[in-house]
């Protein structure tokens, strides 16, 4: 019994003095569940399961089993927290990606709204321009309305002037002829008085 307690003994020291390098690495790097740790770890459970087998001591290999067992399971747990840091790593690159996306549409969401608004206002200049002009266009054609309406009222006006100063004219006209008609008969009436008189002094000097 001491003697297979002497040489578990001697193996764990031989174990722990091939290891050492190793250790000293791995404590500088910081990173326990290195792969060269997990390698030095089970290349240590070899070492004490075939020490122990070659022993026959049942104790080492079932500590060399242990430490099997414990190096799989950092193994094991090594791989989920990859493949959980592989899931995270994802989750955060779809996050990004619906991110990115998300900018992408609030950006074309803008856009849009911008080009909307400015083809709204392109459309109410228009339809100002366009009012203003009808404006323009019904405010020439009253005012050319109007003036039309003028000169037509001043050609009927001075038309209506000719007219009166025509018909002016012509009473007056009428007027000289009715008083020459009156001076000629006054004058006929007086020679056939005057002609009678003379008449009447010849007979009387006979």
């Amino acid at each position: 019994m001491a003697l297979r307690t002497a040489s578990r003994l001697g193996v764990a020291a031989s174990v722990r003095a091939a290891r050492l390098p190793f250790d000293i690495g791995i404590r500088l790097a910081g990173d326990s569940d290195s792969s060269l740790a997990l390698a030095v770890d089970r290349a240590d459970a070899r070492a004490r399961a075939l020490a122990g087998f070659v022993l026959g001591d049942t104790d080492l290999q079932d500590d060399a089993a242990r430490r099997h067992a414990a190096t799989d399971e950092r193994v094991r747990a090594l791989k989920l927290r990859e493949q959980a840091e592989g899931v995270a790593d994802r989750a955060e690159e779809q996050l990004a990606e619906k991110e990115k996306a998300a900018v992408r549409r609030r950006a074309d969401a803008a856009a849009a709204a911008q080009r909307r608004k400015a083809e709204a206002e392109k459309r109410r200049q228009s339809r100002e321009a366009e009012s203003a002009q009808s404006a323009e266009r019904r405010q020439r054609a009253t005012e050319s309305a109007r003036a039309t309406a003028q000169e037509t009222a001043r050609e009927r006006a001075e038309a209506a002037r000719l007219d009166a100063l025509e018909e002016k004219a012509e009473a007056l006209e009428q007027e000289e002829e009715a008083l020459i008609a009156s001076d000629e008969a006054k004058r006929l009436a007086r020679a056939a008085e005057t002609a009678k008189e003379s008449r009447k002094h010849n007979n009387s000097s006979r």
